[in-house]
């Protein structure tokens, strides 16, 4: 803990109005109580149980629950109310992001710190989260203790290797107008022919256009290709 957060007169949590608590990253947050509490949501558990042996050092912080999907991680915030919660994207389902700023309304108190991987360093997932921290899965354990001390003493903090893939080029960027205009056309259900018949273009360009395309967004399925789409928000019209 920093000499800073030692200092910090703790006030009861009833003293603090709803108007005062501010929990959006551009805003300082103060702490709430000595201890913050802490939800982890992620899918894997092997992940979930490195993480709380990684901020087991925390005295200012506790892991209070555990939530693999959608429906627990609602119920857990709902049961505990955590301060904090350290969460990866996929966890909230298929839309990540409305999901997180209904979380955001509905429980302001609890701080919002995104967990992202490699499959997500190039994505506008968080653009519109109310995000108070961010980490990379891959970061060293000190980063992540370091994140999550600065988040519960009220300072918004986001690792170095976040911002990084934050400014990275989204696969996304990488397609023609031509293949987003094709991707589009296949996620709303169009054959080869039919996207052919409405550019003028012929099936052969279509399908080359369509392989050239999967294969820079690294995905192997009309299937893939479509959840790959609603987790990203990368859905482009025709």
């Amino acid at each position: 803990m920093t000499d800073e957060a030692q200092n910090l007169t703790v006030l009861p949590a009833d003293s603090f109005t709803s108007e005062q608590i501010q929990p959006h990253a551009e805003t300082k947050q103060e702490p709430m109580s000595s201890v913050e509490t802490l939800l982890i949501a992620d899918r894997h558990a092997l992940t979930r149980s490195g993480i709380v042996a990684a901020l087991s050092p925390l005295k200012e912080c506790e892991v209070v629950a555990e939530a693999a999907d959608f429906v627990s991680t609602m119920r857990e915030i709902e049961r505990h109310q955590p301060r904090l919660l350290l969460f990866e994207p996929r966890v909230l389902g298929e839309n990540p992001t409305g999901v997180a700023i209904e979380l955001h309304r509905i429980a302001p108190q609890t701080r919002q710190v995104i967990m992202l991987d490699e499959r997500d360093s190039c994505c506008e997932l968080t653009s519109r989260m109310h995000l108070s921290g961010g980490v990379m899965k891959f970061d060293e354990i000190q980063v992540v203790q370091k994140i999550i001390g600065e988040v519960v003493a009220g300072r918004p903090a986001f690792s170095d290797a976040y911002y990084a893939s934050a400014n990275s080029r989204k696969p996304c960027e990488a397609l023609t107008d031509r293949e987003r205009q094709i991707m589009a056309a296949i996620l709303a259900g169009s054959t080869s022919r039919d996207v052919a018949n409405k550019l003028g273009i012929s099936v052969k360009t279509v399908e080359n256009h369509r392989t050239n395309l999967m294969r820079k967004l690294n995905v192997h399925s009309v299937a893939t290709l479509s959840q790959w789409a609603r987790t990203n928000q990368c859905i482009y019209g025709s």
